[in-house]
């Protein structure tokens, strides 16, 4: 459970980006089931529809949750990306907070500088044509079969979308050819916001446990630099939207990149110091995971590196190593083929 929790984000990230293709495995899991979310279950487990407070130690409802966001400058809200009650959370937080301060600024990890744009610029909007604008990209991500409640909730606002991440291009380049060909500006960011040696352990540790000892060790760099460099590139974005004198900025990612140890929040908070930065993490909650502290394993730590944590039903999604081994297996049968 905790290596499929994690692995989707990977997924959703290389399959976006067509770089390291063996992320595609469960491809064929995602083509069973074209028209409609995974089913979620777990609806009965005591931990579902819980707010864990992580600083305090205790829980709090979504009233008290709603005051946290509505005194904040950033909201950072973290998902599985297959998961569809987490996105209809997501909605609900951005419906509530909008209501009480109109014109604040929502960043995606999965839109790009070209679909906000095209959305930003279309009259008369819906919910269906904003769908169907980032269908047309061809990025990987399901927004149809997925993210309709968050997008829904742009609309109703009448809200503007902002990409979060790095454009497709320059990640590709630097996951291929390295950290030295990061942006200026983000590698001055990079610099004076090194990870420590036990945090770059922990982030290399959490890679390969997520792609099932499949990987090579290039491979496994590669992926840490592309991590390290888009974290960055998600908080320099969400800065420079502040910087634009909207009441809050929120942003919409996979969970991993808005952990406070080595995510987005540590880049943002290097460029903004007094700002109040708030993480909130859906989580979905493990069969036999009956206390909230003890979830911080599944991030390789003792705390949940998140301020709230939001428990929700699971996906029954399949075993990603086993889909990984199979298209593994593809791969190889198919080099054979090619060689012959």
């Amino acid at each position: 459970m905790i290596i499929q929790h994690r692995m989707t984000s990977c997924y959703a990230w290389f399959l976006a980006l067509t770089i390291l293709v063996f992320c595609s495995a469960t491809s064929g899991v995602h083509a069973e089931n074209a028209d409609k979310p995974f089913t979620l279950i777990h609806h009965d487990h005591p931990l579902v529809g819980k707010i864990w407070d992580v600083t305090a130690q205790q829980y709090i409802t979504r009233d008290q949750l709603l005051l946290k966001v509505l005194a904040s400058d950033y909201v950072l809200l973290g998902e599985t990306h297959d998961n569809i009650k987490h996105h209809e959370e997501h909605g609900w937080m951005i419906s509530a907070l909008s209501r009480q301060k109109p014109g604040i600024a929502v960043a995606f990890e999965m839109v790009n500088q070209e679909q906000a744009d095209t959305v930003n610029k279309s009259e008369n909007l819906t919910t269906g044509k904003l769908l169907d604008i980032l269908e047309q990209a061809k990025t990987g991500w399901e927004y149809k079969k997925y993210y309709r409640p968050v997008f829904e909730s742009i609309v109703n606002a009448k809200l503007k979308i902002y990409p979060a991440d790095l454009d497709r291009p320059t990640m590709m380049n630097v996951v291929s050819k390295g950290e030295d060909h990061t942006p200026d500006q983000l590698k001055s960011l990079l610099e004076r916001n090194p990870l420590p040696p036990e945090e770059q352990e922990a982030l290399k540790k959490e890679i390969e446990e997520t792609h099932c000892g499949m990987i090579n060790e290039e491979m496994t760099r590669a992926m840490m630099t592309g991590q390290r460099v888009r974290d960055a590139a998600i908080g320099n974005n969400l800065y420079t939207l502040k910087k634009s004198d909207t009441p809050a900025v929120v942003l919409v990612a996979g969970s991993g990149h808005i952990r406070k140890d080595r995510g987005a929040p540590m880049y943002l908070k290097a460029q903004d110091k007094t700002a109040s930065i708030l993480t909130i993490a859906w989580m979905e909650a493990d069969e036999e995971g009956m206390d909230p502290k003890a979830y911080g394993t599944r991030w390789g730590r003792d705390t949940l590196p998140f301020d709230y944590v939001v428990f929700t039903p699971a996906a029954d999604r399949p075993d990603p190593c086993e889909e990984m081994k199979k298209f593994m297996q593809h791969k190889k049968n198919h080099g054979k083929k090619s060689g012959e």
